[in-house]
């Protein structure tokens, strides 16, 4: 698996499957989608494809209509930000099939996150969404559990740090929310505890944790959250 599929994984399984993003994602500014779309298959076929773009806070809503045990695929391609979200769905990862729990009416999210949304960026972008019944959907060669963990620290001067912790059979990642930001962050080996370095260059972070415990440095192990402690 690619780096920024993991990246894009754990950005949007984070979004959806915990409350750490609450205040994060930019479609919480406006609480009315710029497009909104009832999704609708062409006779005889199971997908459909639709190209749009998003432009700073605004987001793009896409409904349909599926019966319980089918299975949803949906595909967003986007050379800029657009990211994708199955809403209100706590289990959704973005990437994989997910058989819908219930018979219902259900909604794709297409929006950027905060980071770029306040500068006004525009994103284009193709999604392309299927409903197939479970007996028709393939099994693709590969794909394995994975293990999402949000962990709460209390820590020095009364503060607090969320970590999302994402463990694959390959690798384990965790997510930090600073400064209204998500950062990424991958394993990195050192001689004790699990710790991890953020993936993108351009953040200096670094946690260190050991059993329940956990500090968050930054540049040149500059402490920025210390003695941190999970319940």
């Amino acid at each position: 698996m690619q780096l920024s599929t993991v990246i894009k994984k754990v950005f949007l399984a984070v979004f959806t499957a915990t409350a750490l993003l609450s205040t994060v994602p930019a479609l919480a500014a406006n609480d009315k989608p710029t497009v909104a779309k009832t999704v609708q298959f062409k006779k005889g076929e199971s997908s459909a494809t639709y190209k749009g773009r998003v432009k700073g806070y605004n987001y793009d809503s896409y409904y349909f209509t599926a019966k319980k045990g089918q299975v949803l695929n949906a595909v967003l391609d986007s050379n800029a930000h657009a990211e994708m979200v199955l809403f209100d769905r706590n289990d959704y990862v973005v990437g994989d099939s997910y058989v819908l729990p219930e018979s219902g009416k259900y909604e794709v999210r297409v929006f950027q996150m905060r980071t770029f949304a306040r500068r006004g960026t525009e994103s284009p972008y193709t999604l392309k969404i299927e409903i197939t019944d479970q007996a028709n959907q393939p099994v693709a060669a590969g794909d394995s559990p994975q293990e999402l963990n949000k962990v709460l620290y209390a820590c020095r001067d009364n503060k607090v740090l969320e970590v999302v912790y994402l463990n694959t059979p390959n690798n384990s990642y965790a997510v930090i929310n600073q400064m209204g930001e998500m950062v990424p962050m991958q394993s990195i080996a050192m001689a004790s505890g699990a710790n991890y370095q953020a993936i993108n260059p351009d953040y200096a972070y670094k946690l260190y944790t050991k059993g329940n415990t956990a500090d968050l440095v930054g540049a040149n192990d500059s402490p920025i959250l210390s003695d941190c402690r999970a319940d």
